[in-house]
């Protein structure tokens, strides 16, 4: 298996990612690595952790790193250690 890398990503939502995205992408994903055991979500904004937290669920964790600084997190990076499951009209 290879190690996991932002070339490997999808991308879910937003609009085409900028260089300071991706930038900040890879630095979500180093922190997660660090977490890949478990549900765990970051938000990351110009490089640094605006939002961390771990939860029994992935949206609990999300919600609590989210709610760490809401303004910052606005144009952010999300960064998870499972996969979402999305919703059926999503597709």
């Amino acid at each position: 298996m290879t190690e996991p890398s932002i070339a490997n990503a999808n991308q879910l939502h937003g609009k085409a990612l900028s260089y300071n995205n991706y930038v900040d992408a890879d630095s979500a994903l180093n922190i997660m690595l660090e977490y890949r055991d478990v549900i765990a979500a970051t938000v990351v904004k110009h490089t640094n952790p605006c939002g961390f937290a771990t939860g029994k669920t992935l949206i609990n964790a999300l919600s609590r790193a989210w709610d760490g600084d809401p303004v910052s997190s606005f144009g952010s990076i999300i960064c998870l250690t499972r996969n979402p499951t999305l919703p059926p009209w999503s597709s």
